[in-house]
């Protein structure tokens, strides 16, 4: 098997911090099982700037996504469309941005009968620059669950 703990370890002394949801592997976000129109949002706080998104998959990953950055919430810009995954851990370069919003969208599942499951979500650029940086912590995760 794979050690994705020392991994996330490994990746935090490279400058990626504990994103989106605490380090602890109890509490995850979860998308329904549609393939598309499933989303999720961090907020940074502030126009932060980042060279790489990560992401920590659950064994219910997404195969295909989007990753999106926004100034202001609400026009956003292509970082990567779509982004083909393996699961485990996604290091994604993007060039220099700065953004204070990044959305992640659901294209694809990797299992047909399970949605897609994240533990952590986060940006770095080599420092400390993470969705847990914002003092509202997991309040900052904006769920893009469509309405039913």
């Amino acid at each position: 098997g794979h050690d994705l703990v020392g991994a996330f370890r490994k990746l935090q002394d490279e400058g990626v911090h504990p994103p989106l949801i605490p380090s602890n592997n109890y509490t995850r976000w979860t998308a329904l099982a549609p393939d598309r129109g499933e989303w999720i949002t961090i907020d940074l706080g502030a126009p932060t700037e980042f060279k790489e998104v990560v992401l920590h998959w659950e064994a219910a990953y997404a195969k295909s996504y989007r990753l999106k950055c926004s100034l202001d919430g609400r026009t956003w810009a292509k970082l990567v469309d779509p982004y083909i995954s393996d699961g485990g851990f996604d290091r994604i370069p993007v060039g220099q941005r700065t953004a204070r919003y990044v959305k992640m969208e659901v294209i694809a599942r990797f299992n047909p009968e399970w949605g897609s499951s994240l533990w952590e979500f986060g940006v770095s650029d080599g420092r400390s620059v993470t969705a847990s940086s914002n003092p509202l912590g997991a309040g900052a995760v904006i769920d893009g669950n469509p309405a039913p």
